[in-house]
């Protein structure tokens, strides 16, 4: 670990400075850590910053077992094609990494909850797809068997959805008894449709308690805001037609 706020190493002044740093001789440097010159044999080292979010998200060290003078422009050139790639991917992990954590969960059914929805409306793309659900007569069920019956019918709801979506779809509890459904932009249109299919095949309604669904695609000129109103007013739609 390292104190990149005060250490005078080549990783601490990059961090600092978010510019790249080219030592030629790196074992009589006053900025380069002597245990890194001896475990690496380094003669010559070059730092380049990682862009990331609000500054230098990494650094990328390459070095020269026999002495450099000069960088090869064209190494030079080779080695910040890595930083932005890099600093993508970093990013993306720590967006993962966070929206993965018990902040972002829905303590009765481990799936994601309304803040984790909100940021992935937020992002979502154009083309990109919205799905909300809504169980039906689920206040009859609390009434009528209580809150534990309740809970029970939110849980098995959220796990048979969980099981009905991909990889990369993002799943939450919207909220008291609607979850909903983000599909990304390269989705198959068919894809939403496979879904509900599977989850139909996959939950088991208690006491009549079924569900309906509401679906959005997000056009060209529409606000992620305005697609989760579709979605909403294709659900109550789809309410009002069961109760005909």
């Amino acid at each position: 670990r390292v104190d990149t706020a005060v250490e005078q190493s080549g990783l601490g002044v990059v961090v600092r400075t978010g510019l790249p740093l080219f030592l030629p001789d790196a074992e009589h440097s006053p900025i380069e850590l002597q245990r890194l010159v001896v475990d690496l044999a380094m003669a010559s080292a070059l730092y380049l910053p990682i862009p990331g979010d609000g500054g230098t998200a990494g650094v990328v060290l390459a070095w020269w077992t026999t002495p450099q003078r000069l960088i090869d422009p064209l190494g030079q050139q080779l080695a910040e094609l890595v930083t932005t790639p890099a600093g993508q991917a970093i990013g993306r992990l720590r967006q993962v990494s966070r929206m993965e954590s018990p902040a972002m969960r829905d303590p009765l059914t481990g799936v994601g909850n309304r803040q984790r929805f909100d940021v992935a409306l937020t992002e979502l793309p154009v083309g990109g797809t919205v799905l909300l659900f809504d169980l039906d007569a689920f206040a009859a069920v609390n009434d009528l068997y209580g809150r534990e019956a309740g809970d029970d019918a939110l849980r098995s709801f959220a796990e048979a959805l969980r099981r009905s979506v991909r990889q990369n779809d993002m799943v939450a509890r919207y909220g008291d008894d609607t979850f909903t459904v983000v599909l990304p932009a390269n989705t198959s249109p068919i894809a939403a449709g496979i879904i509900i299919e599977r989850l139909q095949r996959a939950w088991r309604p208690p006491q009549g308690c079924r569900f309906s669904v509401g679906i959005a695609i997000r056009g060209e000129e529409e606000s992620p805001a305005e697609t989760l109103l579709r979605a909403d007013a294709d659900l109550h739609t789809t309410k009002r037609l069961k109760v005909r």
